[in-house]
């Protein structure tokens, strides 16, 4: 199937033609009519959550405590120092962990707990809300346990990436780009996954002209003191404002480079994005859910950063989709790499992103119900852990790992052996045991890009042929879906 005919068949996709769209700090690109969507989320959009650091899931989600010999038993035995246990007897994990840290769930056919710090994570495990939660296993995003290496592969959505692969598009660019809309990122700095192909199909990153970069879409735009009614005329922002509203405007009219034009759209894009933003989100309050996050000095996340996060995707999908017109959202939240004290490390990490009335709870509770509708996350790290501990309870690099897909359209359920038997004989003797990866990244991307567009994306999102590439047994990703 040509490209062309894909974008003109494919239910979902808004044209064939790309946006060249800009935003933030990098971006640039020329104008688009910022009317052609409705104010909330009527578009499916995916979020990319990054765990950068590579979580141990297998710490989230553990299975039951047994004497029987198998996998839970030799789990526990290999893992109670990571626990803060003395040992690892039966009786010790019981009382000492299990019973008093974790929350039963059992679903498709597995008794498993969930860590109680993560209580609406298990809520939604055990289908008491309308939010699902898929959780694919034995998933490998890189074959590599070098950080820098392993978040290339994730981003660019190629297990096999090399270290010295830089200057890709990512799977995040590539599908935004496909569906003609942008990626928003709201992390500090852009991640690779957010660039576009320089030529669709390609693998070579493009300029970022559908890329748009926020802190915060209340506070987007250029500084314009015509607009600050409050602000000193004398002040030194005010006469820099002015004079380069002045020469900005003198230069539109004028015959200039391809860089200077680029330059002088991006501009002007920035300043109307902005001034769009702030104007629609001005007299709107933050909901309490989010807003009760963000309390300076009173916040109860661990991580104040995520808040902010937050806050930015609600505005942007309550009210200003039609000005930001993205199909694909990045986050991220760092502090993951848990080579020592993984207890205290990660599991304020986990409440922060699970927990009750925490930051994803919160962050579904506030939307509206066309965004629920439209909305999912996926969640993951560029590798996981080893499967036993080390001698400073924490965890070393692994490879295979699971991944957690969020969102009212999600079907919950479990993808991939959740504790396989094979893995035993590997955490007793191996001197590196990892988690097998059973089932490559492309597959899931590859879903996710198929559920975006309601129908069938080939390769073009992937960007390459997802035969041969391991996907492990009865695994069917297509059943992600409601």
């Amino acid at each position: 199937m040509q490209r062309r005919d894909f974008l003109k068949n494919a239910a979902g996709a808004m044209a064939s033609a790309r946006w060249a769209l800009s935003g933030g700090v990098l971006a640039g690109g020329l104008g688009f009519s910022s009317h052609s969507l409705a104010a909330a989320q009527d578009q499916r959009l995916v979020i990319q959550l990054t765990l950068d650091g590579g979580p141990d899931f297998r710490h989230l989600l553990v299975p039951k405590p047994s004497h029987t010999s198998g996998f839970a038993k030799t789990y526990w035995e290999q893992n109670y120092r990571t626990h803060g246990l003395s040992g690892g007897g039966y009786d010790a994990v019981m009382t000492g962990r299990w019973e008093n840290d974790y929350i039963e769930v059992s679903l498709d056919g597995e008794t498993f707990g969930v860590l109680k710090k993560a209580e609406w994570l298990a809520d939604l495990l055990k289908e008491s809300s309308d939010i699902g939660a898929a959780l694919i296993n034995n998933v490998v995003g890189s074959v590599s346990r070098d950080h820098v290496n392993s978040l290339l592969a994730l981003d660019y959505g190629r297990h096999d990436t090399l270290a010295s692969e830089y200057g890709r598009s990512g799977w995040g660019g590539r599908l935004a780009d496909t569906l003609g809309g942008r990626v928003a990122s709201l992390t500090r700095v852009p991640r690779n996954l957010c660039f576009a192909p320089a030529t669709p199909g390609s693998n070579a990153r493009a300029e970022t002209d559908n890329l748009l970069t926020l802190e915060s879409a209340r506070n987007a735009g250029l500084f314009d003191q015509r607009r600050q009614p409050d602000s000193s005329e004398r002040h030194w922002n005010a006469g820099q404002s002015r004079a380069l509203n002045g020469y900005y405007a003198a230069l539109q009219g004028e015959q200039t480079s391809n860089r200077m034009s680029r330059l002088l759209a991006h501009e002007a894009q920035l300043r109307t994005l902005g001034q769009e933003l702030e104007d629609r989100l001005k007299g709107i309050t933050i909901p309490e859910p989010i807003s009760r996050l963000m309390s300076n000095g009173a916040s109860p996340l661990n991580r104040t950063d995520f808040a902010r996060q937050i806050a930015t995707a609600h505005d942007l999908i309550s009210h200003g989709a039609d000005i930001a017109g993205m199909r694909v959202m990045s986050l991220d939240y760092h502090g993951w790499d848990s080579h020592d004290n993984q207890k205290s490390m990660i599991e304020p990490n986990f409440e922060d992103m699970f927990g009750k009335d925490r930051g994803l709870q919160a962050f579904f509770d506030s939307m509206d119900s066309t965004a629920r509708n439209n909305t999912i996350i996926v969640i993951n790290g560029e590798f996981g852990r080893q499967t036993r501990s080390n001698r400073d309870a924490g965890t070393d690099h692994g490879r295979g790992n699971s991944m957690l897909v969020l969102g009212k359209p999600v079907k919950t359920g479990i993808h991939g052996e959740l504790f396989p038997e094979s893995e035993v004989a590997r955490m007793e003797s191996e001197v590196i045991p990892d988690i097998a990866g059973r089932t490559t990244i492309e597959h899931l991307h590859k879903a996710v890009a198929d559920w975006v567009f309601n129908g069938n994306t080939h390769e073009f999102v992937v960007n390459r042929s997802l035969a041969g590439l391991p996907l492990e047994p009865a695994v069917d990703l297509s059943t992600l879906w409601l």
